[in-house]
């Protein structure tokens, strides 16, 4: 599991992602993988550049969705457990 000073990403450069409104689909080449990504979880992956860490995107989306940090401290180290499973990550 990521702690909260990890610094997060970047993500692959090889990987395509395609905003479809509500989602984001990702394709991941070499496994030839295609993903989801609801909106909280796209929004993860999207902060992930390696310059944040779970602590500072637990602070940017707290802030953007108006909601309290513990509120969405556990969602948002579970999306980046699940994109690093994914293998999204360099």
């Amino acid at each position: 599991m990521s702690s909260s000073e990890d610094k997060i990403g970047p993500v692959r450069t090889d990987i395509q992602a395609l905003d479809v409104g509500d989602c984001l689909a990702i394709y991941v080449p070499d496994t030839q993988r295609a993903l989801t990504l609801n909106r909280s979880a796209a929004d993860v992956y999207l902060l992930s550049t390696g310059e944040h860490s779970v602590a500072d995107i637990v602070r940017l989306l707290a802030a953007s969705y108006g909601v309290q940090e513990d509120d969405i401290r556990r969602d948002v180290l579970a999306a980046v457990d699940n994109l690093r499973d994914e293998g999204l990550f360099v």
